[in-house]
């Protein structure tokens, strides 16, 4: 009967070495199986994929796996549209030492594609937007992401509209309550700093229009300063033609009608 005892011992024994000992999040046992992970990711089941993942990167973190399922499980939450944690995962996988060159190439344009993607709508706080744009002008001078570069542009573009919106909209606010020296503020921003956008026209004939009320002159002055900052000589002959045709010592009222 001992000897029994101890014969079922040993097998057991060995059943379990055999399974490696490593326990899985389910209560099963095995050994991190990178290819089932990569099959729920395929498939586009992503939480199931990202479970298989960190369990590779717990148990086996030094190798060649362990790296390209963090690459993985940046994808998965970028494919979920999780973009803060995809953020978060892609950098992990750029700080290590061993990248595959394909992946790493990858993981830089999803993560510019990350930032982008998880800029708020212009009337919330636009800090996510101004890192991002920081994020994307260190990508776009890096030689890896020369195939990238255009969508890099065009991203950005995008992002210095969103801001310049947000500066526009904010300077006819304080129009609204009648701030005026608030609202010059944020057109002049406009003007400084975001030149390059859609907004600057009408920023600048805002500002002129706002100038009115000390004097046309000095409201002329603004637009003729700005004249390198239109898209066409046709709409800086506009501006100055509206601002002349406009009547001499008026409230602030009447040329506030023709804000745009």
């Amino acid at each position: 009967m001992v000897k029994l005892i101890k014969f079922i011992i040993v097998v057991l024994g060995i059943f379990l070495f055999s399974c490696s000992g490593k326990k899985l999040n389910d209560g099963r046992f095995g050994l991190p199986d990178f290819s089932k992970a990569m099959n729920y990711f395929e498939k586009e089941k992503y939480m199931r994929a990202k479970e298989e993942f960190k369990y590779i990167i717990l148990e086996d973190p030094l190798s060649q796996h362990a790296n390209d399922a963090q690459f993985y499980l940046g994808e998965c939450n970028f494919y979920q549209e999780n973009y803060n944690e995809a953020i978060i995962e892609y950098e992990k996988y750029l700080r290590m030492a061993y990248q595959r060159y394909s992946l790493s190439q990858k993981a830089q344009i999803n993560l510019c594609r990350s930032y982008s993607n998880q800029s708020l709508y212009f009337k919330k706080d636009q800090s996510g937007t101004n890192l991002a744009l920081t994020k994307l002008q260190y990508f776009i001078e890096k030689e890896s992401m020369e195939d990238y570069k255009s969508e890099i542009e065009s991203m950005i573009k995008d992002l210095r509209e969103k801001i310049a919106k947000k500066e526009f909209e904010t300077a006819k606010f304080y129009i609204r309550i009648k701030e005026y020296e608030s609202s010059k503020m944020y057109f002049n921003n406009v003007l400084n700093e975001f030149y390059d956008t859609k907004f600057i026209e009408s920023s600048i004939l805002n500002l002129a229009l706002l100038e009115c009320v000390l004097s046309k002159e000095n409201a002329l002055e603004i637009i003729n300063s700005n004249k390198a900052s239109f898209s066409s000589d046709e709409n800086y002959l506009k501006s100055i033609q509206l601002i002349k045709d406009l009547n001499s010592n008026e409230k602030i009222d009447y040329y506030l009608k023709f804000i745009e």
